[in-house]
């Protein structure tokens, strides 16, 4: 169970991250970045926002599907998320290349979800 708290309250501290990282992008970005590189900005906000989420409904049920799920959904959320926050702010265009990693790590982690889930659900 500790270890189920413990992932509850990464989650918990990750979503609130993304509303204040969400909050310093609308007030203190919008005047400061041209409208490409905010949307770019919004995006990873949204996928930072979506599947923290995603990871945290994955914590709920680690106790019988096991942590991978949500550690592959805050990896990934991480890796994507963070690599467009960065792009945005320094224009760094290299950084765009390691967002798909943080996809495959957000599709994998659902996989691992939706068969580990599927399994508990049929028995």
């Amino acid at each position: 169970m500790d270890l189920l708290k413990h992932l509850v309250a990464v989650c918990g501290l990750n979503l609130a991250i993304a509303v204040g990282l969400a909050a310093f992008g609308t007030h203190s970005l919008a005047n400061h970045l041209s409208s490409s590189a905010l949307e770019t900005y919004r995006t990873g906000g949204l996928y930072h926002q979506l599947h923290g989420l995603g990871a945290l409904l994955a914590a709920f049920f680690s106790a019988k599907i096991g942590v991978v799920p949500s550690i592959l959904l805050l990896t990934g959320t991480l890796v994507f998320g963070g690599s467009l926050y960065l792009l945005a702010i320094t224009g760094v265009r290299w950084l765009g290349a390691i967002t798909p990693i943080g996809g495959v790590c957000l599709i994998s982690g659902y996989i691992v979800l939706a068969y580990r889930g599927g399994r508990i659900a049929t028995q």
